[in-house]
């Protein structure tokens, strides 16, 4: 697991940079594969860019499962501990097609962390056309009144798939009609 020093680089030379996201599920293999400890290591060159771009910066997004919080939660006890900065909380969902699971999981997160929320990734990903269309018209009414919630993503797994927003074509199935709707 190697962090990219060009990467770093690359950062800096952005003019404008508003926001400043941390790693991409660092507690999974075959994304970020980073221990807490290397996280924490490489977070004060994150804090660095940030504060040297006036950014607001991110956590490391983590899945929604058992594995992704308790890494979340070490993350963020060694943050405090080291007086590290992060102005909002970034996290994927992916546990079900229950528009209810996601709300505690969203008033959970923001009930341990007491900071903004971006919900990076989202998805039920499994199951009937039918049942994504319901959990994500449901998902898209709380997130969009839900205060604690600055951003949200849809995460799209590929055209034509039973729930994708775009048909095979390119065209917005309903689901993504109702995505491009949301807030409107």
């Amino acid at each position: 697991n190697q962090i990219n020093n060009g990467a770093f680089r690359k950062v800096t030379q952005i003019k404008n940079l508003p926001y400043l996201l941390g790693f991409n599920e660092p507690e999974r293999a075959k994304q970020g594969n980073l221990s807490v400890k290397d996280a924490v290591k490489h977070w004060r060159k994150l804090q660095e860019i940030a504060e040297a771009k006036n950014s607001r910066l991110g956590s490391p997004a983590p899945s929604s499962d058992q594995g992704g919080m308790r890494w979340l939660e070490a993350f963020m006890k060694e943050a405090k501990r080291e007086k590290l900065k992060v102005n909002f909380i970034a996290v994927h969902y992916y546990r079900s097609r229950d528009p209810d699971d996601l709300e505690n999981f969203i008033d959970e997160v923001a009930k341990t962390y007491r900071l903004p929320i971006w919900l990076t990734e989202f998805n039920g990903w499994s199951g009937p056309r039918d049942e994504h269309e319901d959990f994500l018209k449901k998902a898209l009414k709380f997130l969009e009144r839900e205060r604690k919630v600055e951003r949200y993503a849809y995460f799209e797994p590929g055209a034509g798939k039973p729930h994708s927003l775009l048909n095979k074509d390119g065209s917005l199935t309903k689901m993504g009609e109702m995505y491009r709707d949301a807030g409107t």
